[in-house]
């Protein structure tokens, strides 16, 4: 979606792959560039890229209402959401982000479930839950990856996430904020989160 608007309600979005031979793949389901994406009652499941498993967002917007993101996968960076650039905007709303991985195959894995790159992103009444971060180097993020940008948490549960790395460190079982990144966080739960280093 180029400069466009898309809406997707009451849909499943399932087995979609965005995989590069020269460059990497945006988005297994969606890239959205400079436009509108909104979803409504919708699941997204099994989807692969190289960044942003199921959705890459760049310099858009986007609206995730009542939706599932489930079992996604990135071989680098968002396991099921990458959200980059400082005209990027992500809104989740009365969402669940549960089992999605950003696997590092060839280096480190950044946001197990959620990659933010100096957009915004609002996270209100959600669930993320058993997302991982693993990467061959580092694992950062094994829910929400930080970098730049700014994320407000409410009223919402970040549950069992877990960042590790192979060869380094695991940095920020929940959430791993860098580069002057701002988080603010409201009436929320991080609970039994990990970090580990193998080495």
């Amino acid at each position: 979606n180029l400069f466009g608007i898309i809406n997707i309600t009451d849909s499943t979005l399932t087995e979609n792959t965005a995989t590069g031979q020269t460059y990497d793949g945006y988005g297994g389901a969606i890239y959205n560039a400079y436009g509108n994406l909104n979803i409504n009652n919708s699941i997204l499941e099994y989807n692969n890229a190289t960044n942003g498993g199921a959705i890459n967002n760049y310099n858009g917007n986007i609206n995730i209402n009542n939706t599932n993101l489930t079992y996604n996968n990135a071989n680098e960076y968002g396991g099921a959401i990458v959200n980059n650039g400082t005209n990027s905007n992500l809104t989740i709303f009365d969402s669940n982000l549960t089992n999605n991985t950003a696997t590092g195959q060839n280096g480190n894995g950044i946001g197990g479930a959620i990659y933010n790159l100096d957009g915004t992103l609002n996270i209100t009444n959600t669930n993320l839950t058993d997302n991982t971060a693993t990467g061959q180097g580092v694992g950062c993020g094994g829910a929400i990856c930080n970098t730049g940008g700014t994320l407000t948490l409410t009223n919402s549960n970040l549950t069992q996430n877990t960042a590790t790395g192979q060869e380094y460190e695991g940095d920020g079982g929940a959430i791993y904020n860098d580069y002057g990144g701002t988080i603010n966080i409201t009436e929320s739960n991080l609970n039994n989160n990990t970090a580990a280093g193998q080495n």
